[in-house]
């Protein structure tokens, strides 16, 4: 049996490299692996005077869109807000004002509260925020959270204007080290072309649709949660000691059950919690 095919027509058109290559290229893109974010949310803390669960809700480390801090976050998202009230005019917006972040523990649930550093010794930041529902109403906190990330998903989708890699880039050089040094300069020089050449270029609008894209990408794949994460896996005691204080409303470690206790610190009560009057800011 003769199995050879002596036809001259080329029936996959593989002759045409570059249609192949870019056909091709369009697979690969759409196998590529999601990355969602894995969000972290502690379990649910009652602030009695007032009758509000609270759960602290936590991105993980931003990687490679480090200059996004949680002040930039909390400002776009209030824009964000103020156009959706028009349509919502009932919608809650005091949850934008919990937007902040604190600095990764040095190593999780690690016995000593110190600040994880990179080499250079820069510790490493990460955004938070509140989701706060009504203790009657606890069945409620998934559709809450979900509504509060939804902000935070749609600020960071890429549109045609490149709008929130220019406002990004804008913040970090209204920083106090300006357009010349810190974040305002490192942004900036992502709109570096053809570098190192006596035609090198320095342009502001592409490093707004370059930070525009590595915003994008990092965001758009959604996330996923993981539940009932004590406090000190990612928090050092200072910053649990100021989340208690000002969400829960409790000033020492007896305002608090022994459940809630084991919700600040996993090893609690083998291992006993720190002197709350004695936890101190690690300085810089």
């Amino acid at each position: 049996m003769n199995n050879r095919i002596d036809s001259d027509d080329d029936s996959l058109d593989l002759g045409d490299v570059e249609g192949v290559r870019a056909e091709m290229a369009k697979l690969a893109q759409g196998t590529k692996p999601k990355k969602p974010l894995r969000m972290s949310v502690s379990a649910p803390l009652v602030n009695v005077a007032d009758g509000c669960a609270r759960y602290l809700v936590s991105f993980p480390p931003r990687g490679g869109v480090f200059y996004f801090k949680a002040a930039c976050f909390q400002g776009i998202i209030l824009l964000a807000h103020k156009k959706r009230k028009l349509l919502n005019p009932n919608e809650d917006s005091s949850w934008i004002q919990s937007i902040s972040s604190y600095n990764l523990r040095d190593k999780e649930f690690g016995d000593e509260s110190r600040w994880l550093k990179t080499k250079n010794g820069n510790t490493i930041d990460v955004i938070c925020f509140i989701v706060s529902v009504p203790i009657e109403e606890v069945n409620a906190f998934e559709s809450v959270l979900k509504a509060q990330m939804r902000y935070f998903l749609d600020v960071t989708r890429k549109r045609k204007s490149n709008v929130i890699g220019r406002l990004v880039l804008d913040y970090c050089q209204d920083l106090r080290q300006g357009r010349k040094g810190g974040l305002g300069n490192y942004c900036l020089k992502k709109g570096t072309t053809k570098k190192g050449t006596s035609k090198e270029v320095v342009s502001e609008s592409k490093a707004a649709e370059v930070m525009t894209e590595e915003i994008h990408d990092h965001f758009k794949d959604g996330y996923t949660v993981n539940y009932d994460i004590p406090l000190n896996k990612f928090m050092v005691d200072w910053d649990i000691k100021e989340f208690l204080s000002t969400y829960i409303g409790v000033n020492s470690w007896a305002d608090l059950s022994e459940g809630d206790k084991r919700k600040c610190y996993r090893e609690y009560p083998k291992k006993s919690l720190p002197d709350w009057d004695e936890i101190a800011q690690e300085s810089y």
